[in-house]
């Protein structure tokens, strides 16, 4: 969870502003009527941690985590020697679709 020293900080880097006619009655500030919470947030998430929103464009393969959960939950050492042997040659097999892929596409 975020520290309020840290949202607090955050927030006064927004320019604010005063209501013209009516300060004299209010020490309200006001941010600009376009800003909103959530883009408030996303900024904050993305250049302090460096988070993002979307889900990445080059992710896992839905078989490779299936062969990372098998390794996990096996404890004999033989069947966790077939699992990753099974899982290079898979590996071995999509990069050269990819490299064939690759190629065709300059061609």
């Amino acid at each position: 969870m975020l520290e309020v020293g840290f949202t607090k900080s955050h927030i006064q880097k927004c320019s604010a502003y005063e209501r013209h006619y009516s300060r004299s009655h209010s020490e309200k500030l006001y941010l600009h009527p376009d800003l909103t919470i959530s883009q408030m947030y996303r900024k904050s998430f993305v250049e302090n941690f460096n988070y993002s929103f979307r889900k990445p464009q080059n992710d896992t393969r839905g078989k490779c985590n299936k062969f990372q959960i098998k390794l996990t939950s096996t404890d004999e050492d033989k069947g966790k020697e077939r699992i990753i042997k099974e899982r290079d040659s898979d590996f071995d097999l999509t990069q050269c679709a990819y490299e064939f892929k690759k190629k065709k596409k300059r061609d």
